[in-house]
């Protein structure tokens, strides 16, 4: 009775643990809407042809995977259990941004020019 009680135990453990990134990545799940980025600046100081504010395509996360468009290039990245979001394009950039408890996602992007940029959770 005793080794059932403690094989129960581990088999719980197991479910538990690799249940919890994955529900903490679903808390994330959704679409992100009304972003923004302001130019902060760009490479070599000089930032021409940077517009000095963007509109920013909808941030749509599902399983821990993020995905957006950056100057109408795709970007894809991932979300960690903590609300990290990083993604790359090989055409334009990196975005390293943060959700927060309220569904507000807040960071930048590096690429030629540099912004921060913001969503809100639809």
């Amino acid at each position: 009775m005793r080794a059932l009680f403690c094989i129960c135990l581990a088999v719980s453990a197991i479910t538990i643990a690799a249940a919890g990134p994955a529900s903490a990545q679903a808390a994330y799940d959704g679409t992100y809407v009304g972003g923004s980025g302001t130019l902060t600046g760009s490479m070599g100081g000089r930032a021409t042809g940077c517009p000095p504010t963007t509109a920013l395509a909808p941030l749509v996360i599902s399983g821990g995977r993020a995905q957006s468009q950056w100057s109408k290039q795709p970007m894809e990245g991932t979300v960690s259990a903590q609300g990290l979001v990083i993604m790359h394009s090989a055409a334009t950039g990196k975005l390293t941004a943060q959700i927060d408890g309220q569904g507000g996602v807040t960071g930048s992007y590096s690429g030629g020019c540099y912004y921060n940029v913001s969503w809100h959770k639809r």
